[in-house]
């Protein structure tokens, strides 16, 4: 029976040592391919997804960083404003809003400051008062981007060059809303003349690559010498308010004009009655306390 059951067993083992001696069939080789291939996929297709998921986010950051810089730009020249209403140009000082409606506002905005900000270097304005202009305009391939302009501010905008001189491709909107204490609302114009609102809201649209809807920014800006009321707003346009030139009169004179002797005359503001003079060209001061 040993015997017998060795001689069953003989061809098995023969036909097995004999597979083991020739390798891999090609069905076996092609299955191991096919479990490769799909292991390799899945780790190349991870890695792919990484590398663009951290490019997005380098793009992204990029885009917050070239934002943030333009938002510290606009916030430093903000502080610096200037206003005053012994300009005797009209509107020499305004605060210029412009808000287009749409879905991503292309507005701009205007203000007189002495401040550095986008300017070029060693800029002749450095430090001295002109009016900064920005806006939203499309560059020659079309493509929107920040622009600025800085001229004198008294001069006239026909003799002045208004190419601009700091250019933010990134930025492809700008809106700009002011508060109303009377209202206790944001309003999006700001008609007053030669003064400056309190506080206002800057909101910046940032272009960021493989998004459909920009990176938004926003910032609430405190002006210094901002007006939270119409009597404010009205003190500043009015007073002190400039006059024009003229003579000494005998008497009283008008405030604002040639000076007639003897008695009091008429005009923009009256002078004390007795023997004083008007003197022309002097701003008017505010009328000080009445004495007994």
């Amino acid at each position: 029976m040993q015997a017998a059951s060795l001689s069953i067993n003989k061809p098995g083992a023969r036909a097995a040592a004999q597979r083991r001696a020739r390798g891999f069939t090609l069905i076996e080789i092609l299955v191991a391919l096919a479990v490769l291939v799909a292991v390799m996929a899945i780790i190349v297709s991870a890695f792919s997804a990484v590398m663009n998921g951290w490019d997005r986010g380098r793009r992204a950051l990029d885009g917050l960083r070239r934002g943030e810089y333009v938002m510290e730009q606009m916030v430093e020249a903000l502080h610096s404003a200037m206003v005053s209403g012994a300009a005797k140009k009209a509107g020499a000082y305004s605060f210029e809003v412009g808000n287009v409606a749409a879905n991503v506002p292309v507005g701009s905005l205007s203000w007189v400051t002495t401040s550095s900000a986008f300017l070029p270097p060693h800029s002749w304005l450095e430090n001295v008062p002109h009016r900064l202009a920005l806006s939203v305009e499309p560059q020659a391939n079309g493509e929107l981007a920040l622009m600025a302009r800085a001229w004198p501010y008294l001069a006239d905008t026909n003799t002045v060059d208004l190419t601009p001189g700091f250019i933010a491709p990134a930025i492809c909107g700008l809106a700009c809303q002011v508060y109303n204490y009377d209202t206790q609302l944001w309003d999006d114009e700001w008609a007053a003349s030669n003064n400056l609102p309190a506080q206002v809201q800057i909101t910046l649209y940032v272009t960021v690559a493989d998004r459909v809807e920009p990176m938004v920014l926003q910032r609430l800006v405190e002006i210094p010498l901002g007006v939270t009321n119409s009597q404010q707003s009205a003190d500043i346009s009015t007073f002190p308010a400039p006059t024009t030139s003229g003579s000494s009169g005998g008497g009283g004179g008008t405030g604002a004009g040639t000076g007639t002797g003897g008695g009091s005359g008429s005009g923009a503001r009256k002078s004390n009655s007795g023997g004083g003079s008007s003197v022309g060209g002097s701003p008017a001061m505010p009328p000080g306390p009445k004495r007994k």
